[in-house]
């Protein structure tokens, strides 16, 4: 989130809002870059265009 932050399309104050409100969720916020990440995992009924990442892993359903 701290990109959304530096590009100015989220205030400081609405960033740790929101990452508090998700906090109090039980969510996990996970860094983007991680999720671009090569996955190497069981895989054996998705069908998709080059490598797995760790966002198909999750939200390959969406």
């Amino acid at each position: 989130m701290s990109d959304t932050v530096a590009q100015g399309t989220v205030s400081t104050a609405d960033r740790l809002r929101l990452e508090s409100a998700l906090a109090d969720l039980e969510y996990v916020l996970v860094p983007h870059r991680s999720l671009k990440r090569a996955y190497h995992g069981i895989h054996t009924d998705w069908t998709w265009v080059g490598e797995p990442t760790w966002w198909i892993r999750f939200f390959y359903h969406l």
